[in-house]
């Protein structure tokens, strides 16, 4: 099963790690596979009510009444940021949000009281959070389980507790942390390994660049969405927004929102209300991301791993929880009547919260239905237009899209506004004594998912667009005439898409391709075909320069029609038209070279850059002299030589090589040392990097079979070490289980 495990995929950016990027990682996920008996959109369903779930008891752990504590994991749930995660096709996501309150609830249990059944409790949800494999929102999980260990922490040396126990504290909740890393090591090691090689951590700094990583950074001024929130637009061309393009708004229900405010307002000193409103307010600050870089810089350049991210808005998710568990907790105290507060102080306390954020809204609605507004879409996307069409007509476009935004502002105003005055005057009413407890839960409740549906249907209605798009066309993953063509041609191939095609829609039909979409692809192959870069994959065709797309056995171009015809008749001797139809036109290149050559010659270049700037020049030739890093020893011409490939699989490589002589083999297969291995009649020999991203072998002279194998030991080691920590959880579980059995029985 592990030698068949998908490892690596061929299929796009020329070949790259398919584990350790995360493109796939079937079979890993424990919670996935107790669900595999469920509907895939159940399933989906099911995460959610997970979430609600883990919230409920997350606050009836810390007192909350029942009622409240379904309020707030149906806050939780309806939140537009998270209601609206698998319209955009961010399962992994809501399945790796399950884990948040749960694994806050373990953390304040061992917290309370340190035992072995805590702790591996912990670890179970830990390594299975992990394994669910959006390790952004399972860092952040650990992040806000980290803030509530130093809150912790803070409150036993205030208080002068022995440091036995806490110390016991720490280390129990250390050892659940350390198992469930360990549990989650078959997807965390191959992970850590791949991104010393990712985009992600082989640039300087071991980061992402700032810039890429900071692109969806939430503008201060995107919180007027948690009170109006269509007042930034509502995705598409009506957000006129700072970030690249959004979806949603960040609304988590004006009730909601006014709870919290109530509940930090009146018991702003008790732990757990202390603990998420820091809590909710870090991650907004860090959520501001560029646009609070005194704040947010130190987290990315010193906190571990941190640096690895993108989308800092992403980070909202702890907001969010934050504002739901404190507006349970209001909810709770007003039903049972603010304990320990005068009558006259509560209702006080109450008006003064809910009036200030009634008065937000006031004059957010105030703002939005004046000129001011107009003026500010007209200009924010005058600045994003700018230079793309005659300013007049952007103008008038703007003017447009301000009306709309003001239409669709006005409504949701009016709305927002009913909604908190009637809930308002139910909380009101039942601090008087003059409402009972569920009636009060009830109509809250009630008017809360109102609110809440009424603005997650409209990005929900567009999503579930796009997926109707996606899955109601029966056409639409059968192949089409030019994937056809393209299909029945033999031999080793990869293919360029221009065009159309794009992302990774010829890969499903196990066509190869140059380009692709991962979000953490390879640096030497992002620096070898970034057009932006000296080298480039198809700005050079432009200049008459196809060398890089020679050396990555770019076989055929598909394109649109015209293009297609065009590139025919500029260069008929490169180019042919071997398809064309209305929508698409598939073209050869007759200049690709093999999946694998000799070179006559060899260049050493050490230097990176000199390197890629060799690569770049248009007077070398790829098919006569390999550019090497190190020299690989003497090597002669590879005039006589011959190779051929007897066998391709995605993790094994087998050729068949016969040289008069010592001579150098290039192929066209993409360099990666933590994994891919070679053989020469069974014995090792080096695979060297060559023209900046391929590989390249020395072959002594006579007649060798070559064997290419990828088989990364960080996989092999990391299932065995997963296998190992969740036995000794489940003995633990087991354990812990028997000894609580055998005291109800006693």
């Amino acid at each position: 099963l592990l030698d068949r495990y998908p490892l690596w995929t061929p299929y796009i950016f020329s070949g790259m790690p398919s584990f350790g990027s995360l493109i796939a990682a079937p079979y890993t996920n424990p919670l996935s596979l107790a669900l595999g008996w469920i509907p895939a959109h159940l399933k989906l369903v099911v995460y959610y009510l997970l979430v609600g779930i883990g919230t409920w008891w997350f606050l009836r752990r810390r007192g909350v009444s029942n009622g409240a504590a379904v309020f707030g994991g149906v806050a939780y749930i309806f939140c537009t940021h998270l209601i609206t995660l698998i319209m955009y096709g961010h399962n992994s996501k809501i399945a790796t949000l399950v884990f948040l309150p749960f694994v806050l609830t373990a953390t304040d249990a061992l917290w309370r009281k340190p035992t072995a059944g805590w702790t591996a409790f912990l670890a179970l949800l830990v390594g299975t959070m992990i394994l669910t494999s959006h390790i952004q929102i399972a860092y952040y999980t650990l992040l806000a389980a980290g803030l509530y260990l130093l809150a912790g922490l803070i409150a036993r040396v205030r208080e002068k507790a022995p440091w036995g126990g806490t110390l016991a504290r720490l280390g129990c909740w250390a050892l659940g942390f350390l198992v469930g890393l360990a549990a989650s090591a078959v997807v965390t090691l191959p992970v850590r390994e791949y991104a010393g090689f990712s985009i992600r951590g082989a640039a300087e700094g071991g980061g992402l660049a700032y810039d890429y990583a900071t692109g969806w950074s939430l503008h201060p001024l995107e919180t007027t969405t948690f009170f109006v929130p269509s007042i930034l637009g509502y995705g598409g061309e009506t957000y006129w927004g700072w970030m690249p393009f959004t979806d949603f708004p960040h609304y988590m229900g004006i009730l909601v929102l006014a709870l919290a405010v109530f509940t930090v307002a009146t018991w702003p000193r008790e732990r757990m209300n202390l603990y998420l409103a820091v809590l909710g307010g870090l991650a907004l600050l860090l959520a501001f991301g560029r646009h609070l870089p005194f704040l947010y810089d130190p987290f990315f350049h010193y906190l571990p791993y941190f640096d690895k991210f993108r989308v800092p808005s992403m980070i909202t998710v702890l907001l969010q929880f934050a504002v739901a568990a404190l507006a349970a907790v209001g909810l709770d105290r007003v039903v049972r009547g603010a304990p320990g507060l005068p009558p006259a102080t509560a209702r006080r306390r109450f008006l003064v919260s809910f009036g200030v954020v009634g008065g937000i809204m006031i004059a957010l609605g105030a703002w939005a239905g004046s000129g001011m507004m107009d003026a500010s879409v007209v200009g924010r996307i005058g600045e994003r237009l700018a230079g793309r069409a005659d300013p007049q007509q952007i103008a008038t476009y703007a003017a447009g899209i301000a009306e709309q935004v003001k239409d669709k502002a006005g409504i949701d105003f009016l709305r927002g506004l009913v909604i908190l005055g009637l809930g308002s005057l139910v909380l009101y009413r039942r601090l008087q004594g003059k409402l009972s407890n569920a009636l009060t839960v009830g109509l809250v409740l009630l008017l809360t998912v109102v609110d809440l549906w009424a603005v997650d249907r409209v990005p929900m209605k567009v999503g579930a667009v796009q997926y109707e798009e996606r899955g109601g066309d029966p056409d639409a993953l059968r192949p089409t005439p030019g994937v056809q063509v393209l299909q029945a041609q033999t031999g080793l191939y990869r293919v360029l898409p221009l065009g159309v095609w794009g992302s990774n829609g010829l890969a499903y039909f196990r066509i190869p391709i140059v380009t692709g979409y991962q979000p953490a692809k390879l640096q030497v192959y992002a620096e070898l075909t970034d057009d932006r870069g000296p080298a480039g994959l198809t700005r050079p065709i432009t200049q008459g320069n196809f060398n890089i797309v020679d050396m990555l056995n770019t076989r055929f171009l598909i394109t649109d029609p015209r293009t297609g015809e065009q590139l025919s008749r500029i260069d008929p001797q490169r180019f042919g038209l071997i398809h064309s139809d209305a929508n698409e036109a598939v073209v050869e290149n007759r200049g690709a070279l093999p999946r694998a050559w000799f070179v006559d010659r060899v260049r050493v270049v050490g230097d990176d850059d000199a390197h890629l700037a060799a690569v770049a020049d248009p007077a070398w030739n790829p098919a006569e002299e390999a550019i090497l890093f190190a020299d690989p020893g003497p090597v002669g011409s590879g005039e006589g030589a011959t190779v051929e490939i007897t066998d391709y699989r995605p993790r094994e490589i087998r050729a068949r090589v016969t040289s008069p002589g010592d001579a150098l083999l290039v192929l066209s297969e993409i360099w990666y040392p933590a994994g891919w291995h070679a053989e020469l009649d069974g014995t090792p020999v080096e695979i060297r990097r060559a023209d900046y991203a391929l590989r390249a072998v020395r072959i002594p002279g006579g007649e060798h079979e070559l064997v290419l194998r990828f088989d990364p030991a960080s996989f092999r080691a990391g299932v065995t070490l997963s296998l190992a920590a969740y036995s000794l959880i489940a003995l633990a579980l087991l354990g812990t289980g028997v000894g609580a059995l055998r005291r109800r029985r006693g």
